[in-house]
């Protein structure tokens, strides 16, 4: 789990724990993205507004991409 700010840049990294659960504080106020990552996983983004005093919840649900799923086909 990465949080990124308006400009681009990382603000924290977390991980999850057992049973996918992650928390961070101390998040300025203002739009973040959250991106969620795993490997052989799509990641994903969500896009948050953080205001004071808030707690914002973003849940995820990593896919595997069609390439890493679908066995190749034979060429000929």
């Amino acid at each position: 789990m990465v949080v990124i700010d308006g400009h681009g840049r990382q603000l924290v990294r977390a991980a999850t724990d057992e049973h996918g659960h992650y928390a961070v504080t101390g998040l300025p106020e203002g739009h973040l993205n959250v991106v969620a990552t795993a490997a052989g996983q799509a990641p994903s983004v969500q896009r948050k507004h953080l205001r004071p005093g808030t707690v914002v919840r973003a849940d995820f649900a990593l896919l595997t991409p069609p390439e890493l799923s679908a066995p190749s086909s034979p060429r000929t």
